[in-house]
């Protein structure tokens, strides 16, 4: 099919606009031996809609400027659409531009203060372990003293009240252990929100500074 050089040619390729569009004072001849066919069959072979206006009535412009009108028009509203995408790619740079730096530092110092957190759980749990291990090792001396005083009534109710505030203590324990898991809990949700956020913000920062590297 020869590259067309009339609308109705246009029209018969279903085209209702070409992406090139070559101008020439020679006539058109679509063989190897005119240059113009050639560079019209290479941008055609690219992909691109392409059409010549061969030997253009140069003595009358209005002439030649209602061929090229459509054809500007369409180029009109391509340039139209570029230049919203460049405003918007604009606005998107101004919007990360305004990104405050501190927002990833804030973050990375409340992550600072979840582990220091962290560390005072850690030696409140280790007190805790060592109470407990107290306790145990005081309930085995009381109970040897319990077998080596079954006779003493006295020493008995006097071991047994020690029990009673051994357990009393060993409950307590218990529940500040408790407490200090619910607050591991809190603490590690909150580690993964701010690990998120970080990740975030990094990934952010990444691509503003790739955008504005482009820019």
């Amino acid at each position: 099919m020869f590259i067309p050089i009339t609308q109705q040619e246009l029209k018969q390729r279903g085209w209702d606009s070409v992406d090139v569009v070559l101008i020439t004072g020679d006539a058109y001849v679509d063989h190897p031996s005119f240059a113009m066919a050639v560079i019209g069959r290479v941008i055609e072979d690219a992909g691109f809609k392409v059409a010549i206006i061969a030997q253009p009535n140069w003595k009358d412009v209005n002439e030649f400027k209602s061929q090229l009108l459509n054809e500007i028009e369409v180029l009109k509203a391509r340039l139209k659409v570029i230049e919203e995408v460049v405003g918007q790619g604009q606005d998107f740079l101004q919007r990360l531009d305004a990104l405050d730096a501190l927002t990833i530092i804030n973050t990375f110092s409340n992550l600072e203060v979840l582990s220091n957190r962290f560390d005072q759980l850690e030696a409140r749990f280790k007190k805790l372990e060592d109470n407990l291990s107290q306790v145990v090792l005081e309930q085995r001396y009381i109970l040897n003293e319990l077998v080596v005083s079954q006779n003493s009534v006295k020493k008995f109710d006097s071991l047994e009240q020690k029990v009673s505030q051994l357990e009393a203590s060993n409950s307590a324990n218990n529940e500040d252990m408790k407490k200090l898991s619910a607050q591991v809990e809190s603490l590690n949700s909150q580690v993964m929100t701010m690990r998120t956020i970080t990740y975030v913000s990094l990934l952010i920062s990444i691509v503003a500074g790739i955008l504005v590297l482009l820019k």
